[in-house]
C-alpha cells in the first residue's frame, strides 16, 4: 500500500493550533496529519471549548509567523 499527494507545511514543520488575528477564526494543522492529527485535534477540541488543554498551544499558535511577513 502506498499514498502520493502534495502535502503542505509550515517553515518551522510544528503544527498550527488555536485563534488567528481574524476574529473567530481558528486552525488546527497537523503537518504530519496521519500520525499527529488525532493528538492535535484534541488539544485544539480543548483549547477551543474550554480555553485550556493538556499542552500548552502557544507555540504553535498561527500567529508565530506574522513577524516574519513584515
Amino acid at each position: 500500500r502506498s499514498w502520493g499527494g502534495v502535502g503542505s507545511g509550515v517553515p518551522d514543520g510544528k503544527p498550527m493550533i488555536g485563534p488567528t488575528v481574524v476574529e473567530g477564526f481558528h486552525v488546527c494543522y497537523a503537518p504530519l496529519g496521519f500520525t499527529m492529527g488525532p493528538i492535535c485535534g484534541r488539544i485544539f477540541a480543548e483549547n477551543f471549548l474550554h480555553g485550556d488543554s493538556i499542552v500548552p498551544v502557544e507555540p504553535f499558535s498561527p500567529n508565530r509567523f506574522l513577524g516574519s511577513l513584515q
